[in-house]
């Protein structure tokens, strides 16, 4: 009896857009074993199942056989293109192993969003940056030590923005995105 393997998967932007964690993003996993094929002559796989990754960007894959696997993203679903993987594809799964593999994707719109002090110019470390519209999407995130922050994958539209951070002025206002956009926010100390 073969002995069954794993894979953790993990779902990353691409360097140029951050090389950050992407979570909760649906993904394709395909077995190369095929079982016969359908009335359309199309291959019928024996292996084949939509995963998604947690909201820390990875997911365990547990009992799979031994066999070379392709993953798949779809754009419309997603918004997001699987630029490459981690080894690469196909990927072998050896009997009784497991297996780290990164999907690196690249957003078709993204933001950056940049911190500062009014006075200083200093970055602002630990600045609650939030998107959202009037639709329902809605996410907050840190700035970094740089006092950026990075939102992806986005629709090609405007947002609303706002920014706190503690001793200055909350800032809001909007910013339209289309493609890869930079947004700098200079904050006021309060008092």
């Amino acid at each position: 009896i073969d002995k069954l393997s794993s894979f953790r998967v993990y779902t990353r932007s691409t360097e140029e857009q951050g090389g950050q964690i992407i979570p909760n993003v649906e993904f394709v996993l395909t077995g190369s074993k095929i079982i016969g094929t359908d009335g359309n002559d199309q291959p019928v796989y024996k292996f084949k199942a939509t995963y998604q990754t947690n909201a820390d960007g990875y997911v365990d894959i547990p009992d799979l056989e031994w066999d070379s696997y392709t993953f798949s993203v779809d754009k419309e679903t997603t918004g997001l293109d699987l630029i490459s993987t981690d080894p690469a594809q196909p990927v072998n799964l050896l009997p009784d192993t497991h297996q780290d593999v990164t999907l690196v994707l690249k957003a078709e719109n993204t933001l950056l969003v940049s911190v500062k002090d009014q006075k200083t110019n200093s970055p602002i470390f630990a600045a609650s940056v939030r998107i959202y519209d009037d639709q329902g999407f809605d996410k907050v995130q840190p700035t970094d030590e740089q006092g950026e922050t990075f939102f992806l994958p986005l629709q090609n539209k405007t947002y609303s923005l706002e920014v706190q951070a503690e001793n200055y002025q909350t800032y809001e206002g909007s910013v339209y995105v289309e493609g890869d956009t930079s947004q700098e926010v200079y904050l006021t100390p309060s008092g």
